[in-house]
């Protein structure tokens, strides 16, 4: 494994891990969270329990910022990289199921 994987690896690791402690909360309503690498675009996927979801966009971020954009998203006032047009997203990431657009 090259140092790019393991550094995709490693955030992915990192997301699911947030997102598990932040699952065990019950006030943050947030199911599960993932990693969604598109292309050289990278994403965060946050799940709410009731079925919303919300993409932070987080390509080139270090694992600190990340964290931090999932914080501001679930406990704040949302995330700077929060990503408004989810179809396309969804599309390049081969996720889109329909149920998610306009989220």
């Amino acid at each position: 494994m090259n140092k790019l994987d393991e550094m995709y690896a490693a955030k992915e690791r990192h997301v699911k891990e947030i997102g598990e402690l932040m699952a065990k909360d019950p006030d943050s309503g947030v199911e599960s969270a993932d990693y969604v690498k598109a292309g050289v675009s990278e994403y965060v996927r946050i799940a709410y329990w009731g079925g919303e979801s919300v993409y932070i966009n987080v390509t080139i971020n270090l694992l600190g910022a990340i964290h931090k954009e999932m914080v501001r998203e679930v406990y704040g006032s949302g995330a700077h990289g929060k990503v408004e047009s989810l179809p396309l997203v969804l599309y390049v990431a081969g996720l889109f199921d329909g149920k998610e657009a306009g989220k």
